[in-house]
């Protein structure tokens, strides 16, 4: 004590514990969600609790909850989206370079 440090130290314990108030939060979750869940957040050397916080935070900073599914291409497209790439390599099926939107306009319709 004396040099000051240690009261900056001791009102900064004070802020921290008082930021740190918790509450339990009792939810519903399938069994295989929550072990997977637990199993991530562990192997990234968090709780699971940590997880659940910071999602919840998100969610009121936000004001939204996303939800997204990996995009995934049917074969058909699959197909498609190659047989474009494939004329894209070789010159195939291009429009040529047009200078205005008339210009466009005019091709398309002589299609």
């Amino acid at each position: 004590m004396g040099d000051g440090f240690d009261i900056l130290t001791l009102c900064n314990r004070c802020v921290y514990y008082g930021y740190m108030i918790k509450t339990l939060l009792n939810i519903k979750v399938d069994a295989e969600v929550k072990m997977r869940a637990k199993k991530l957040a562990a192997s990234l050397g968090l709780p699971l609790s940590t997880v659940v916080n910071a999602q919840l935070k998100r969610f009121i900073d936000e004001k939204e909850m996303r939800f997204a599914l990996p995009v995934k291409m049917s074969k058909k497209l699959e197909r498609m989206i190659a047989k474009v790439e494939n004329d894209t390599k070789l010159h195939r099926n291009l429009s040529p370079v047009f200078k205005s939107g008339k210009e466009m306009d005019e091709y398309l319709s002589s299609l």
